[in-house]
């Protein structure tokens, strides 16, 4: 699932502006993960991406609020896998990845042409 895409279509109609430079910037963001993780979908795996360009948009300190959050959501019914580009990995924090480690899969995906 795009995540982009996802979270343009929770905003009202006409608006200009993502409200995620806001300081509550955050809440908005994790509110579409938990409504993601608690949807029921055709499968119990959802893939998210383009996340990254999100979270460019928050301050740095909106950043961590937004991954202390997701990542002790409860154990939800669809379980989300957030992927970051590789060459993004400043979206989370070296303690972060240190603390949360085992949730953490890093690599690449190759496409074929």
């Amino acid at each position: 699932m795009d995540a982009r895409l996802a979270y343009l279509e929770t905003l009202p109609s006409g608006a200009r502006f993502s409200g995620l430079t806001r300081p509550d910037g955050h809440d908005k963001l994790v509110t579409l993960l938990r409504d993601l993780a608690r949807g029921i979908h055709t499968r119990d795996c959802l893939l998210v991406y383009m996340l990254d360009l999100l979270l460019f948009a928050m301050e740095v300190d909106e950043r961590e609020r937004f991954w202390a959050e997701v990542l002790v959501l409860p154990y939800p019914r669809t379980k989300l896998i957030l992927a970051i580009p590789e060459k993004a990995s400043d979206l989370l924090s070296f303690e972060l990845r240190r603390r949360y480690s085992a949730q953490i899969a890093e690599g690449s995906l190759e496409q074929d042409d």
